[in-house]
């Protein structure tokens, strides 16, 4: 790994960010990916940035399952080719927050 690349994870976006540190001085924002999380469409949460409403994107649905849960751990390959990302964050707040993954699990 060179680290050329910082990944970011965003739990409550439900998106994971992928940062250029080529320059340290001017850090570029290259890449990101929604996989779930609590602010998207389905939810009903609106979202107000600097008094502009911020369009959500649609639920992540995958083999007909809603991914519930945002992206919390997140492990690179050794060889850099390779994200692995967890998506439950902490039993008592899963079970608040996403009490369908739970069960969805069982």
């Amino acid at each position: 790994m060179d680290d050329k690349y910082l990944y970011c994870s965003c739990w409550l976006h439900g998106t994971i960010k992928q940062f250029d540190l080529t320059d340290p001085g001017n850090i570029k924002l290259v890449g990101s990916l929604f996989i779930g999380g609590i602010l998207h469409s389905g939810t009903g949460v609106k979202v107000i940035e600097e008094g502009n409403y911020m369009e959500l994107p649609d639920p992540l649905v995958v083999k007909d399952k809603l991914a519930e849960g945002g992206p919390q751990m997140l492990q690179l390959s050794l060889d850099g080719k390779r994200l692995y990302v967890t998506n439950s964050l902490y039993s008592h707040w899963d079970k608040q927050l996403f009490a369908g993954m739970k069960e969805e699990v069982q």
